[in-house]
């Protein structure tokens, strides 16, 4: 039997950092060799610790049939996105993955570059599927500027590759559409969030069917609405919404699924075609994101998706760490001297 290789496409670190390299160190503790691609010799999330067991380089630009001769040949047998780009990436070289032996995560990828490229803040690409975050497309820098002075503050761009920037002036607006714009992106959205109300869920979908799921409170971000801190939360209503969503998509792979808390009401303001920032948390409260995802390219994943736990803490600092709150009840518990 060949051994099985693990391949983890986009390993982003720094300011556009992806989860790719914790996506890495998760396969790694299932004792599955790792193979770390990265799309760009600037990605150094593929030297991070733990470093995956070989690594891969790509040229900038490096077209998809590229990427599976690349696979091929390190004998990758299962593959994962590690970014938004990644995840594009494999749907875009499924046909050469096809006819290899390698098994991608993501299936009908047709639908996944037709949500990319129609954009979810499109009423005609979306419809009645769920209430959305208000948002429009920008066009330019001065369209962006123009139309951020009539809304209110923060607001986030949202790209068609993946970029995320939480804005606070017209003039960061602009500054940032022109970034975004100048590293490739073919659509911005430009739509409303607020500090302290954000949610995620991910999950896990394999033909069809949703694996795992789980639903996290966000309790710190950065300005790429990066999540540094969260806490898994039990919230029937909002995952379902989430598996609403993902059926609607009809794509299959992992999910994460970003909310604004308004009100009672959770809107959907974007949806990410790769695993969250806060993998570790997952294995922890029982969820197993990653191992689903594996099980479901062997063919082998459980019919009954898995129930995290509520209470995990995840924080990334210099190092990600996850609390589990069965242990830190131990830790905090004072032992009777007698």
């Amino acid at each position: 039997m060949k051994k099985e290789r693990v391949a983890i496409i986009g390993l982003e670190d720094g300011p556009e950092g992806s989860p790719g390299p914790s996506v890495v160190g998760a396969v790694h503790a299932l004792g599955i060799a790792t193979i770390g691609v990265a799309l760009s010799p600037r990605e150094a999330g593929v030297w991070r610790s733990p470093r995956p067991d070989i690594a891969v380089v790509l040229p900038s630009g490096a077209a998809p049939r590229d990427l599976t001769a690349r696979l091929v040949a390190t004998g990758a047998t299962v593959a994962l996105p590690g970014s938004f780009a990644g995840a594009l990436l494999l749907a875009e070289a499924a046909p050469w993955l096809d006819g290899s032996p390698i098994v991608s995560c993501i299936t009908n990828p047709s639908a996944l570059l037709q949500h990319v490229q129609q954009g979810l803040h499109d009423p005609h690409a979306w419809g009645d599927r769920g209430p959305l975050a208000r948002g429009m497309n920008v066009s330019s820098g001065v369209h962006a500027e123009s139309a951020a002075l009539a809304q209110c503050w923060p607001q986030v761009l949202l790209s068609d590759l993946g970029l995320t920037q939480r804005c606070h002036t017209a003039l960061s607006v602009r500054r940032a559409t022109e970034r975004m714009f100048k590293a490739g992106a073919t659509r911005v959205t430009l739509a409303e969030t607020a500090m302290g109300c954000l949610k995620e869920v991910a999950l896990v979908r394999v033909r069809g069917r949703v694996v795992a799921a789980m639903a996290m409170q966000v309790l710190a971000d950065d300005d790429r609405e990066r999540v540094w801190c969260a806490v898994s939360i039990e919230d029937d209503a909002l995952t379902k919404q989430a598996l609403s969503a993902a059926n609607a998509l009809a794509f299959d792979g992992p999910l994460t699924f970003r909310f604004r808390q308004f009100g009672n009401l959770a809107l959907l303001l974007e949806i990410r075609p790769t695993f969250p920032h806060w993998i570790e948390a997952s294995t922890a409260a029982g969820a197993g994101l990653v191992e689903r995802m594996i099980e479901g390219a062997r063919g082998t994943a459980a019919k009954k998706p898995l129930r995290p736990r509520a209470g995990v803490l995840f924080s990334a600092s210099a190092e990600d760490a996850v609390v589990d709150p069965e242990s830190l009840r131990k830790a905090c518990s004072l032992e009777n001297p007698s």
